[in-house]
């Protein structure tokens, strides 16, 4: 058997390690992860990323090709808006967090992941640096549709300085989980208190995870740093180890802005640890309709 390469060997490592945060924790940099435990827990060999650079319109018309996807992105476009150069950025505090920092996020664009075998729409996270002065580090998060719901997927570095290749880090951890249920404007939601099984996966033992999932309209304005947001809708997803160990995050979502505020709540200790607030956002600019000549 022939040994395995050391950046492989690496990945590995930092995968039988890692464990869904989104910010600095005992003085260490991690990475936020939501994670399903399936077949895609293992590192996969360099992808190159090209991801779109036109314009929403122009995006819209490629994924035209394919119906099924390009319906999806439709309905959940009004609460999570996907055109490209569109800019958040959050204020995040919370347990995990000495000081308050910043996190902002951007649509990249919309590509083909070869080894997921779909497209993807690709969110880059500049998180913030392990000291006050050092560079952000900046995360690739990858949104696409699955079994009836938008999801999460921040199993994937970048692999290089241009940010134009992906490495699937085959996290074993929360880094796989839904968003926004593809259907929510066509259905009534549950009732506060109904969580719904929506995966069950299991890595060993140990690993094994359940994921809640509920949704439902939130009656009363959501007030952040940059302003109060009515109609909103609330997303929560509990994803719990047998251990007893696990997270509680809860979203919630603005028509024409998409998430304005989340919170991670530690389910042992049943503090939240982590606290995004939205402080400003920016909807890229559409590009307009290309008449057939």
């Amino acid at each position: 058997m022939k040994p395995i390469p050391v950046i492989v060997g690496l990945l590995i490592l930092a995968s039988l390690i890692s464990i869904r945060t989104d910010t600095l924790h005992t003085g260490e940099k991690s990475k936020r992860v939501q994670h399903r435990m399936s077949s895609e827990g293992h590192v996969s060999s360099s992808e190159t990323a090209s991801p779109e650079r036109g314009t929403v319109s122009s995006l819209d018309r490629q994924m035209r090709d394919t119906a099924p996807l390009f319906s999806a992105w439709q309905q959940v476009a009004t609460l999570f808006p996907h055109r490209l150069g569109s800019r958040w950025v959050y204020r995040l505090s919370g347990a995990w967090y000495e000081t308050e920092a910043e996190l902002s996020v951007e649509v990249k664009g919309h590509q083909h992941i070869p080894r997921l075998q779909l497209n993807a729409m690709v969110l880059d996270e500049a998180h913030p640096g392990v000291t006050p002065t050092a560079p952000k580090d900046i995360l690739p998060v990858l949104y696409y549709p699955h079994e009836g719901y938008l999801v999460r997927n921040t199993n994937h570095v970048y692999g290089n300085n241009e940010r134009t290749i992906l490495i699937s880090t085959g996290t074993i951890g929360e880094s796989f989980a839904p968003v926004l249920p593809l259907d929510f404007a066509s259905r009534s939601a549950p009732p506060s208190g109904e969580w719904q099984e929506v995966w069950v996966g299991e890595w060993g033992e140990e690993a094994q995870l359940s994921t809640l999932y509920r949704f439902g309209p939130e009656q009363k304005p959501v007030v952040v740093a940059a302003g109060a947001y009515t109609a909103c809708l609330r997303m929560e997803t509990k994803l719990v180890r047998t251990s007893g160990r696990g997270f509680h995050y809860t979203e919630w979502y603005a028509p024409g802005v998409g998430m304005v505020k989340s919170t991670t709540t530690d389910l042992m200790s049943e503090k939240i640890v982590e606290q995004k607030e939205l402080v400003t956002f920016q909807l890229g600019q559409a590009e307009p309709e290309q008449k057939d000549s």
